[in-house]
């Protein structure tokens, strides 16, 4: 079965934070509810890169919450 984008955003955050996120979570600015540094959103950004065979633009950067990262992700597929 293949994974949805949502999926494997979140699987690739959790894989780099080390610990499961919550659905609630979502919705909260997940830099700062998770302690993401700039680095590790970066690394991040790339690991999505590859994966969707995408390039992510720097306004990236300013997105603040889960929902809007998978959204944009999502839209930058479509592109």
């Amino acid at each position: 079965m293949k994974q949805s984008v949502k999926e494997a955003v979140v699987s690739v955050i959790e894989d780099e934070l080390g610990y499961q996120i919550e659905e609630a979570d979502y919705d909260k600015d997940f830099r700062e509810h998770t302690n993401i540094d700039s680095m590790q959103f970066i690394s991040i950004a790339a690991r999505l890169e590859e994966k969707f065979d995408i390039d992510l633009p720097i306004e990236i950067m300013g997105v603040n919450t889960l929902s809007e990262f998978i959204k944009f992700i999502e839209k930058e597929i479509k592109a």
